[in-house]
């Protein structure tokens, strides 16, 4: 998103994060939906094989 960690930490905490967000634990978790709605990311059909795929290849991993 271009912001800092530490910024989004204190934007959740204000209230002022562009989207909903849900603590997780010590985590927190947003929507794929919201985010691609903020990204202006047109509402496809996103499979779960798609994101598990993307996330191995980003994180340098061979399936």
């Amino acid at each position: 998103m271009g912001i800092a960690e530490s910024a989004t930490h204190r934007l959740i905490r204000a209230g002022q994060f562009p989207f909903p967000v849900a603590r997780a634990g010590r985590s927190y978790r947003v929507s794929v939906r919201a985010l691609m709605h903020f990204k202006d990311i047109p509402d496809a059909i996103v499979h779960v094989d798609d994101i598990e795929n993307g996330a191995l290849h980003a994180g340098g991993g061979v399936r």
